[in-house]
């Protein structure tokens, strides 16, 4: 029960506050309840919020060459320990890239909003979110990583810290300019922008999806410089 043994660095078990040998041993809750044969996946976490599945990797909208690469890259990483990072612009997709490729993996997506524990100064929450996530068979993926300025060399160190020592896969999504806070050996995805062509047979599949009748594809697709998530957004909301 050391804190470098791999019971205590994963979470399995929690050792309170203390001078040897009076400290407090505590069985995480998350594997009380699977040792006792219960289902974890519904519970609600606070802080995290699960992302299910929409779609599947051939109905993805993005270019066949960069999935391929990304599911290559994620199949030399190590078992258990991957680290992929998407990026992309708003609407382009990367939240539900990030919940598909964790359904092949037999997860659920569950994002931390990091921008919201740094406001409330719970930083330090960062690390028991994304063991509980892991313990629970969820894919992290950590949030809001965008709002941590490039001055603010504090904080970067400190998440940089606690994602490079967490037991178990990550993800990270990040807007597409955004270095990504990680030590090397992580997948980069770049979700590129769509050309006017791609959007407008964006516009026009995905209308059809919904039932869904509308014309002028060519123009919307022109005027308005959006991702397929955006206009799954606008086309859901008519």
């Amino acid at each position: 029960f050391d804190p470098d043994s791999p019971l205590v660095q994963r979470g399995i078990v929690l050792v309170e506050a203390g001078r040897r040998p009076f400290q407090s041993l505590v069985a995480n809750p998350v594997i009380v309840k699977l040792l006792g044969g219960s289902p974890v996946d519904a519970d609600v976490e606070n802080d995290m919020a699960r992302v299910p599945a929409t779609v599947t990797l051939d109905q993805f909208m993005a270019p066949v060459a960069v999935i391929d690469r990304a599911l290559a890259d994620l199949a030399a990483s190590p078992p258990g320990q991957g680290r992929v990072v998407v990026r992309g612009r708003r609407g382009s997709g990367r939240r539900t890239l990030l919940s598909t490729l964790a359904q092949l993996a037999g997860r659920t997506l569950a994002t931390i909003d990091v921008a919201k524990l740094i406001r409330e100064n719970r930083l330090r929450a960062l690390a028991e979110l994304l063991q509980r996530a892991h313990l629970r068979g969820w894919l992290p993926c950590v949030d809001g990583l965008d709002t941590i300025g490039s001055e603010d060399t504090a904080t970067r160190s400190a998440v940089r810290e606690i994602l490079r020592v967490h037991q178990g896969p990550l993800a990270a999504r990040l807007s597409h300019h955004v270095p990504p806070p990680l030590p090397p050996g992580y997948v980069l995805i770049d979700l590129p922008a769509s050309t006017i062509t791609e959007r407008a047979r964006q516009w026009k599949e995905i209308s059809a999806s919904v039932g869904l009748v509308a014309s002028k594809f060519d123009q919307l697709a022109a005027r308005f410089i959006v991702g397929p998530g955006t206009i799954h957004n606008v086309v859901t909301a008519v």
